[in-house]
């Protein structure tokens, strides 16, 4: 870090450790040409802060904290002066940190990280480049256990995804091709052996499907076109619950919910 930064970092540091400041602080001040000069406050209409942090030429330098309206902290982020760069951690209302990552600009960038508001624990991991989702985002078990591994590209879903067991056994193989699965597809039964396999061309089960049960012999063979099944005897009740679940993907884990983890304006 460049002395500058660091000087820098260290003074902001410094006001706003506790929250505290002189009281004889300046706040809301402009310049001629009306841009955002020093320290600055932002209450809710029933008084509470809003935000407060330090404007350099309208710009954010130094750390900034963001409340929720009844008062507890919403989030804090570090903004490196004189780049386009900050570093955030979002917090529950209950003040247990919910997610941290960097930004450029008000875009997400690097690694991401969200925590369970349950039990504190890392529930998910995303890479991000400019606000783009890109490479493998993973969820976890509370164990630490990664529960499902999806690769992305230009935000769409494209290459592996995989679900496991929370005893990190092989749960679901499958592939996606520009946000579809396509490709082969198998899920498995926690000993390891396979339960079903098949493949999927652009989100839909094509061709031949097999469904084995837990010791490994196969119960039935049916054949799929554009997603519907063509000898429809052979499927008995188990099979036809199995394809509504994956037409209905309610095999997946559930996206996750990203609401409000910006910190806004």
């Amino acid at each position: 870090m460049k002395l500058k930064q660091l000087i820098a970092f260290l003074f902001f540091s410094f006001l706003w450790s506790n929250n505290s400041f002189c009281s004889d602080t300046i706040w809301n001040q402009k310049d001629d040409q009306g841009l955002k000069q020093g320290f600055w406050r932002v209450t809710y209409e029933n008084g509470q802060i809003k935000y407060q942090g330090y404007f350099h030429n309208n710009k954010p330098e130094g750390e900034m904290k963001r409340f929720y309206e009844e008062g507890t902290i919403k989030a804090i982020q570090y903004f490196i002066p004189n780049t386009n760069k900050s570093k955030a951690k979002i917090f529950y209302q209950n003040g247990e940190i919910a997610g941290e990552g960097n930004f450029i600009e008000l875009m997400k960038d690097s690694v991401w990280k969200y925590y369970s508001f349950y039990d504190k624990t890392l529930k998910l991991e995303e890479n991000y480049i400019s606000g783009v989702k890109q490479g493998m985002s993973k969820k976890y078990y509370p164990n630490g256990q990664v529960a499902e591994e999806t690769e992305w590209f230009n935000n769409q879903k494209e290459g592996q995804w995989n679900q496991y067991f929370q005893n990190g056994v092989l749960k679901l193989k499958a592939d996606y091709s520009k946000d579809k699965r396509n490709g082969e597809f198998a899920t498995f039964y926690i000993s390891g052996k396979i339960e079903v396999k098949g493949r999927f061309e652009n989100n839909v089960m094509q061709g031949e499907w097999i469904y084995y049960d837990e010791d490994g012999k196969e119960k039935s063979k049916i054949l799929y076109k554009n997603g519907i099944p063509q000898n429809t005897t052979e499927i008995d009740k188990q099979e036809k619950e199995y394809f509504k679940m994956i037409e209905d993907n309610k095999g997946k884990f559930a996206e996750p919910d990203e609401n409000s983890f910006t910190p806004g304006k």
